[in-house]
């Protein structure tokens, strides 16, 4: 349907500014629709409509080659520390976002792109086998190759190197899981696709119809995410000793990447620095963030990643013209009992029943 509209755009754009160009008329001895030379009206009109005809055409080009881009989810789930409870959590909650997305983004996302998502897995040594067994669960995306499973712990060398400055900050086992996930992604999800980053507490709870509409309106370079409404009380954060461009409110779990917009590892690390050499105080973030302190949340350090992301999200699109947040109404973080049958997805942490 969207295809179609724009086909019928450019048709209706291009039959509107069907004119005989001044060059062509000239040529032919003639003057300009009877007007002299010296009438630059009218040769200015038909200059304007010209450009208006190129500037219609380009965008449709740019949308054609944008509708038939790669897209790709990228999970991880890491059991580092973990006892069998929390594993067995861990796996249940990759089941339920992977079978809601299946459910609710999948088919929205072949029916634009005629492709279904493809998946890309991080897993360590504690949950890659576990996760395998889940997979089986899950013909449509084992048997059409849809996965790629990423053992992390057997690239030992290069995940180390891109783990070793932040294992000295004193993260936590959540915070510590968080960045290692996104020092991945450079890696491994190549940027002419579009990448969906996901956490595995995201549920699907719709059709994902505005997530993709929304992404599909963006153009090359830019980034669509989640916002945290509830932490700054319906406020979006940003960092007012950065000075960069920032993505207001960004949510690490749950930020499309289009085609062409490169996040790399060397931007990742030097924000996420940045950020841990600000004194530990309640000014880091506008508003102020009282959790953020708290010495036992990863000795003051709690959501590096997500403040990383922000920044560096921020910096490689340009800043708020180029970062969308995508509407709380339909996509919200630890939403009310009362707002969640609404919704088409959340962040909360939940485990559904659903199964594949």
């Amino acid at each position: 349907m969207m295809r179609r509209a724009i086909v019928l755009l450019l048709a209706v754009a291009v039959a509107g500014l069907r004119v005989p160009s001044p060059a062509s008329q000239l040529a032919s001895g003639g003057q300009l629709k009877g007007k002299s030379l010296g009438n630059t009206k009218r040769h200015r009109s038909l200059m304007n409509k010209a450009a208006l005809r190129r500037l219609v055409v380009s965008r449709w080009e740019k949308q054609q080659a944008h509708e038939h881009f790669d897209f790709i989810v990228r999970y991880a789930v890491f059991g580092a520390n973990h006892g069998p409870k929390q594993l067995e959590e861990a796996i249940s909650r990759l089941r339920s976002s992977l079978c809601l997305a299946e459910r609710n983004l999948a088919p929205v996302v072949r029916s634009v792109l005629s492709s279904s998502p493809s998946y890309v897995l991080y897993t360590d040594r504690s949950t890659n086998a576990l996760v395998s067994k889940l997979l089986l669960m899950f013909p449509n995306i084992t048997v059409n190759k849809r996965v790629r499973l990423v053992n992390l712990d057997r690239r030992n060398a290069e995940d180390e190197k891109r783990m070793s400055e932040f294992r000295r900050l004193g993260l936590g086992d959540e915070d510590l899981a968080s960045v290692r996930m996104l020092m991945a992604d450079g890696a491994y999800l190549p940027t002419s696709a579009g990448r969906l980053l996901l956490s595995t507490d995201v549920s699907f709870l719709q059709p994902a119809k505005l997530l993709v509409e929304e992404a599909l309106r963006l153009q090359s370079g830019q980034a669509l995410y989640m916002v945290d409404d509830k932490t700054w009380g319906g406020v979006r954060y940003t960092l007012p000793g950065f000075k960069g461009p920032q993505c207001p409110g960004l949510l690490s779990g749950m930020v499309f990447l289009t085609p062409g917009l490169e996040i790399t590892s060397e931007s990742l690390v030097s924000k996420m620095r940045w950020y841990s050499e600000q004194p530990v105080a309640a000014e880091r973030t506008m508003p102020e963030c009282l959790l953020c302190l708290d010495q036992d949340l990863s000795s003051g350090l709690h959501a590096i990643a997500d403040f990383g992301l922000m920044m560096a999200v921020g910096e490689a699109s340009g800043g708020p013209e180029n970062c969308h947040p995508i509407s709380s109404t339909q996509y919200q973080y630890l939403p009310s009992s009362k707002d969640r049958p609404f919704l088409e997805a959340t962040q909360d942490h939940s485990i559904s029943e659903c199964w594949p």
